[in-house]
């Protein structure tokens, strides 16, 4: 599709400043980043990033499962080229269409590189409470998962997991500590901790 810039790239060559808004068919980012060379093929990078009404459906190829983005976040960090990064991300999903139920007011805060997770996802929508702490890492040949999920409250009725009964609810405390890609070669465990299921105003505790 169509791609405009209407922006400006201000500073040298050794610091610059690219502020802008960049416009597609797929959605709107506007970006206010800082770009420094602090060693060989090393570049320090910070600043805001958000985005509107960006689609991730059409992006990724798929479109019944993922929908629309508008975030803000602060970055910063390094790149010392596109497949390789590191820094610190802290900002906020005002909404995320996924299974076409439309999340919104969702924190993030953690460290990441090209390959890996550490930190937070606080999800206070108003379908939706959860809390998720802890380390995902895909840098090795099997991925490595350690983290502590909390969901104080989900209406899986409104959330669209289930179609039928308008009473279906979760709520679930569960810490995980493994490697593997799936259960045949799957190291490490899964505790679930606590969790309350309703289904049909029936309460189901799985312990």
């Amino acid at each position: 599709g169509n791609i405009s810039f209407d922006g400006s790239f201000t500073g040298f060559t050794t610091d610059f400043v690219t502020y802008g808004k960049v416009r597609t068919n797929l959605g709107n980012i506007r970006t206010d980043i800082s770009f420094r060379p602090e060693k060989p093929n090393r570049y320090r990078i910070k600043g805001l990033l958000t985005g509107r009404d960006v689609n991730l459906g059409e992006l990724t190829g798929n479109t019944d499962l993922l929908g629309k983005l508008s975030m803000q976040t602060n970055v910063d960090g390094y790149a010392y080229s596109l497949n390789r990064f590191a820094g610190n991300l802290t900002g906020k999903i005002d909404s995320i269409e996924i299974n076409r139920y439309k999340y919104r007011n969702i924190a993030l805060n953690g460290l990441f590189t090209e390959k890996t997770w550490d930190g937070s996802v606080k999800i206070s929508d108003e379908n939706l409470k959860m809390y998720l702490q802890g380390l995902f890492n895909f840098s090795g040949k099997l991925p490595e998962f350690d983290f502590t999920l909390d969901v104080a409250e989900a209406n899986l009725y409104k959330l669209n997991f289930d179609r039928i009964d308008t009473t279906s609810s979760l709520a679930m405390l569960l810490t995980s500590n493994f490697k593997g890609s799936n259960f045949d070669n799957l190291d490490g465990e899964i505790k679930l901790l606590k969790s309350n299921f309703i289904k049909y105003n029936k309460n189901l505790e799985l312990n």
